[in-house]
């Protein structure tokens, strides 16, 4: 039996301090440095969130993720810190 993403939240979303919503939106991460790169955010609730990324690439301790939340806005750009990072996908706390 394979267990999916929304069975896992499903089975420990007692122990997370936040609801974690789908978000499935596109983000870009900046470096500070410059450097930008296109991400997609899985999921996400008030403290952080699951990101991920179509190629090989190793996120920065701290960077800036901003997303555009509609055509009509500027979008929100929110500080990261990385918490894990396995393969394409990882994990970040906002501050």
């Amino acid at each position: 039996m394979t267990i999916t993403h929304s069975q896992t939240t499903a089975e420990t979303w007692k122990t997370r301090r936040y609801l974690r919503l789908d978000a499935n939106k596109t983000a870009e991460l900046s470096d500070g440095e410059g450097g930008t790169v296109s991400i997609r955010i899985l999921d996400m609730s008030a403290a952080g969130a699951r990101l991920q990324i179509d190629r090989p690439f190793e996120f920065p301790e701290t960077f800036s993720l901003s997303v555009t939340t509609s055509a009509r806005t500027e979008g929100v750009t929110v500080r990261c810190r990385l918490r894990w990072q396995r393969d394409l996908e990882a994990g970040v706390t906002f501050f």
